[in-house]
């Protein structure tokens, strides 16, 4: 069985500020301590499931958060970003079993993180797909699905706990923290990473990864909201995009999904 782990760090058990997930602020380095052990939580349920191949992809920020020397032998560790429109899960392809998620967390506007957003927290306000707000999860379970990869388990807040739920049932989930405001709840790290990795070892058993697939939409209409004007204009120029009435907000649509990535690739940056 040949697995693919994606992992962020805003959904892991013990953040609730922005400072700390920074590569070189002094609070970084705890937090990157913790999103490693919830990673090898699941890395060691992923073995245990029977998983013989193991990519893990380091998908926050810079993209070199966690700490390379703790991965176990057999697992093969993407650092960096190779530019792929398939983002957060690049490198994935039809030859994978499953995908799991580290550390993810509730989409722009969810009350259940602090540090809820949608892929770029300062540079645009909501996310949206045929008229749903979207989540950085619904995104890359979509570009997943289209490799015929299902999506069996998410670690994270209670906010996209909800959200992989009414997507698929059957996808399993381990709920490491809840928020209030600026403050979270969160499980001690030894709680979590359990809990991690029970449901790991429930998510990879062959009756429920067939289980896991979603149907993809038959159009992506794809709308933007920017936090500044200057960017909705700039992005407007992109092939097929459109600048709404507001100013602020950009609309592409496409029945493709090839086409949908690419455009939300261009579309996202800066």
């Amino acid at each position: 069985m040949k697995v693919y782990i994606s992992c962020d760090i805003e959904g892991t058990a013990a953040l609730c500020d922005w400072n700390a997930t920074t590569l070189g602020n002094i609070e970084h380095a705890a937090a990157a301590k913790e999103m490693t052990k919830e990673t090898l939580a699941c890395i060691e349920g992923c073995f245990e499931a029977g998983a013989t191949e193991i990519y893990v992809k380091d998908a926050h920020d810079s993209a070199r958060n966690m700490i390379f020397d703790e991965f176990p032998e057999g697992v093969k560790v993407l650092y960096g970003w190779s530019g792929h429109p398939d983002c957060m899960v690049s490198g994935i392809d039809e030859s994978f079993d499953a995908v799991l998620y580290i550390g993810w967390h509730a989409p722009a506007g969810n009350v259940e993180n602090p540090l809820a957003h949608t892929m770029s927290a300062s540079s645009y306000n909501y996310v949206k797909i045929n008229d749903h707000f979207m989540s950085e999860y619904e995104l890359h379970a979509m570009i997943a699905e289209g490799y015929k990869v299902p999506s069996v388990f998410l670690s994270g807040d209670t906010g996209i706990c909800k959200i992989v739920k009414a997507m698929n049932e059957n996808t399993k989930t381990a709920a490491v923290k809840e928020g209030l405001g600026g403050m979270i709840t969160g499980l001690s790290s030894p709680s979590a990473c359990k809990l991690i990795k029970e449901q790991t070892l429930e998510a990879l058993k062959p009756e429920n990864i067939k289980k896991c697939h979603i149907t993809l939409p038959e159009r992506y209409k794809l709308e933007i909201n920017y936090k500044k004007f200057a960017n909705a204009y700039a992005k407007s120029f992109y092939p097929g995009a459109k600048l709404m009435d507001d100013k602020t907000t950009v609309i592409y649509d496409t029945d493709s999904l090839e086409d949908f990535k690419v455009a939300m690739r261009f579309l996202s940056i800066g």
